[in-house]
């Protein structure tokens, strides 16, 4: 008995080994690809959650039949060489290029930012800078020269001296003629990232070290922070008058802003008294409704006044500004959400914000660590003679950097993703160095050494972006996924939709072979007449009976009243709802009482059953004829192609998600 039972428990495990689920097993081969249990069951999982819990949910069985029919659509596109098409090429490029983002960037850092653009958008600054011009690719002299007169000012600053004086005497700012270089409120996400950093960096009332961004080197002063303000709807009143008016001028804009605010305090309406008085006629028809607004959106003495304001109705004292006299009031204030809220704005923020940037130089240096990049600096120095003054001349054709040697300067060894060894020639930094922008620089030296630096983040970004559906096999799916995609839509417009729309003898024949699917049923040609109580319904009726036109009606009924009598003719079926409530239709006039209104029906016309015409179901035809179609051509596909399924296999997966 024993012995048995020990036969019986091996025998178990042997067939439950055998009739194991393999993720890795060929579960659908066609025409020699195969697709394997993990690639289809991940393609099932993600149809399920994309139709959703309430979707009719295909069986196993169901759904790789749908899968079968879509890979021999697939093959069928492969075999017409669609996939080298121009434009699938290009089309299928602009998606890979949008997928490809997240991979070529430093994702910690980008996180990084995000966390660091939310906790600064909590924060409101208001600066003044002194600005020294210079353009992004000056050479070192010009860069060290500016460097050296923002300094001077800075050093300056630092004792004391009048911000604003210095500023008009100083910036290369155009606007500082206007502002004295008070830039007004800001948050994250308003200025230049180097700005920022340097503004939100810098103590309320301190000034900051030259900082260079591409505009040139800033000196900045932080007059003040606040906690940032919240997105603000308001209203306003404004009384015109401009800078530098007469005196009598500003003391009768003043006198008539007090009137208005003292109307305010004895309870006339915001709205109407901002349409009979503001000069901002903009705003003014809208009862001085503004659009919503944050910081940095309005001029600082605007924001100041409304800032302070917390209840919504509550209303600012008149204010000036450059525009004229304001009165505003508070219609609504929205507070910034939470971190989990604001997120995916601020990621989007900062893919658009130049910050972002430098996430794809920091992967490059980590991507150097990870390949254990040799860099042979004798053979990238060898360049340097190349570099003549014709070169930075622009004379590019008759330039010896075409005769650049291939001597090895990059070299790194791929042990994971089959790329294998591999080795970047002097030839490629030549390319490079022919395309790349040059400013009269003089220096060969520093030159090659900056251009050589941004060649690696270049060429390690490549590398990564060749590897990617290799490195990361998600990628490798979805861009495929993408790439059948594209080829699929490609032939069904071909094979399937635009044939349908434009073979007229197919969709004439189809009409005729299937017309009974597209049958009217017995319709009634009704007029409908709506009275307002049921004096004015019986009137109708005796009016109907007597043989009164629909126009006479309504010119007798409505004489005393818009809403005597509306007349409606309809074509209507039989489960029409008043119809129902009429009881059993035919031709004559019944009434029919229905809630609070009266209703007289007359019956013009019963209608029988016919077939309808191709124009009146066309939509409906041609959307049948497309399903034909298909049909037929996909039998045509099966019997042109090879493919086999493992029904092992697939029985283990329907069992997994019965």
């Amino acid at each position: 008995m024993k012995q048995f039972f020990s036969a019986f428990i091996a025998a178990t495990l042997f067939f439950s080994a055998q009739a194991q689920l393999k993720p890795e097993a060929t579960l659908l081969q066609v025409e020699g690809t195969e697709i394997s249990v993990a690639e289809f069951e991940r393609v099932f999982n993600k149809n399920a959650s994309v139709a959703g819990p309430d979707a009719d949910q295909k069986s196993v069985e169901e759904y790789m039949e749908m899968y079968i029919n879509f890979k021999l659509k697939v093959k069928e596109a492969e075999s017409r060489q669609m996939d080298t098409a121009r434009a699938f090429k290009q089309e299928l490029n602009q998606y890979v290029t949008q997928l490809e983002q997240p991979y070529l960037t430093d994702s910690e850092y980008i996180d990084e930012l995000i966390q660091e653009g939310y906790e600064r958008s909590q924060t409101d600054l208001r600066a003044s800078h002194i600005m020294v011009k210079l353009d992004e690719d000056a050479s070192p002299v010009d860069t060290a020269e500016a460097y050296k007169k923002a300094y001077k000012i800075y050093k300056e600053a630092q004792t004391g001296v009048d911000f604003e004086k210095l500023a008009r005497e100083k910036s290369e700012d155009p606007s500082v003629k206007q502002n004295g270089g008070d830039l007004g409120w800001f948050s994250a996400f308003r200025m230049v990232y180097e700005f920022e950093n340097a503004a939100f960096n810098t103590p309320e009332g301190e000034v900051s070290k030259p900082v260079r961004s591409r505009f040139g080197y800033h000196v900045i002063k932080v007059m003040k922070k606040r906690p940032a303000m919240p997105e603000i709807k308001a209203a306003h009143i404004m009384i015109k008058h401009e800078p530098g008016a007469e005196d009598d001028t500003e003391s009768k804009a003043k006198n008539q802003i007090d009137d208005i605010h003292q109307k305010l305090n004895n309870g006339e309406d915001f709205a109407s008294l901002a349409k009979r008085y503001s000069d901002d006629k903009s705003s003014a028809r809208r009862g001085g409704t503004l659009p919503a607004f944050t910081t940095g959106r309005m001029v600082p003495e605007f924001e100041e006044a409304v800032y302070h304001l917390q209840q919504k109705g509550q209303i600012t004292q008149p204010f000036k500004t450059d525009f004229g006299w304001h009165i505003a009031v508070l219609l609504e204030r929205t507070p910034q959400g939470s971190f989990e809220e604001e997120q995916e704005e601020i990621r989007r923020k900062v893919e658009r914000d130049n910050r972002g940037a430098d996430s794809q130089k920091r992967l490059a240096l980590k991507l150097q660590e990870e390949y254990n990049v040799k860099i042979k600096t004798k053979n990238v120095k060898a360049l340097e003679e190349y570099l003549d003054s014709a070169y930075f001349a622009g004379e590019r054709e008759n330039s010896s950097l075409h005769d650049a040697g291939s001597k090895t300067i990059l070299q790194w060894k791929d042990k994971k993703y089959g790329a294998g060894k591999v080795k970047v020639p002097q030839s490629e930094l030549a390319e490079y160095l022919l395309d790349v922008k040059t400013n009269n620089q003089k220096d060969p030296e520093t030159f090659l050494c900056d251009a050589f630096d941004q060649f690696k983040i270049e060429q390690m970004l490549e590398f990564e972006r060749s590897i990617l559906p290799q490195k990361y096999p998600e990628f490798g799916s979805l861009t495929n996924e993408y790439r059948e995609g594209i080829l699929l839509f490609s032939l069904m417009d071909e094979m399937v939709w635009r044939k349908a729309n434009t073979d007229t003898a197919g969709l004439e024949k189809f009409y005729e072979k299937n017309k009974e699917n597209y049958m009217w049923s017995r319709r009634y040609d009704l007029t409908t007449y709506i009275a307002e109580d049921e004096a004015a319904a019986d009137e109708i009726y005796k009016l109907i009976e007597n043989g009164n036109t629909d126009s006479s009606i309504i010119a007798q009924l409505n004489e005393n009243s818009s809403l005597g009598v509306k007349v409606k003719n309809a074509l209507v079926n039989s489960e029409n709802e008043l119809l129902q409530k009429a009881g059993k239709p035919k031709s004559g006039i019944t009434k029919v009482i229905e809630g609070g209104e009266w209703y007289v029906i007359k019956v013009n016309e019963i209608l029988d059953p016919r077939a309808k015409t191709i124009d009146e179901a066309r939509g409906a035809i041609t959307s049948d004829y497309q399903d034909y179609l298909e049909k037929k051509w996909l039998m045509e596909l099966r019997e042109k192609y090879d493919f086999t399924v493992n029904q092992k296999q697939l029985k283990l997966l329907s069992e997994k998600y019965q």
